[in-house]
């Protein structure tokens, strides 16, 4: 089982993706649903992200149809980078939530995600 699969995200070759969570974001209120969320891929040594926001209607995973549909970097960096985009395009002042985001992320420690 893939860790994908909290999101509900199925494609073609997930089920040995070897993804470790790294932060989940939810900015979503009533019927929106408003997330980030970011894994590690030990076998890979690369980070892989996605973030996208809709209604009751769709879901986070709608448009996850392969790796390639996800975003990636090599350091946490590009994590911390690709979340404070994220929540740059917020409209309201989300500042708890994005220092909260930012420290998981730099706390995650990728050698003890593959132990």
């Amino acid at each position: 089982m893939s860790t994908l699969d909290d999101h509900y995200i199925q494609f073609e070759g997930s089920d040995d993706l070897d993804f470790v969570p790294v932060v989940d974001v939810d900015l979503g209120e009533s019927y929106e649903w408003d997330e980030f969320h970011a894994w590690y891929s030990p076998s890979r040594r690369a980070y892989f992200w996605a973030s996208g926001a809709g209604c009751s209607c769709n879901s986070f995973a709608d448009d996850l149809r392969s790796l390639d549909d996800f975003e990636n970097g090599r350091a946490r960096a590009d994590v911390m980078a690709a979340l404070n985009r994220y929540f740059d395009g917020q409209y309201y002042d989300r500042s708890q939530q994005r220092a909260d985001a930012l420290y998981t992320v730099n706390a995650f420690r990728p050698t003890e995600a593959t132990r």
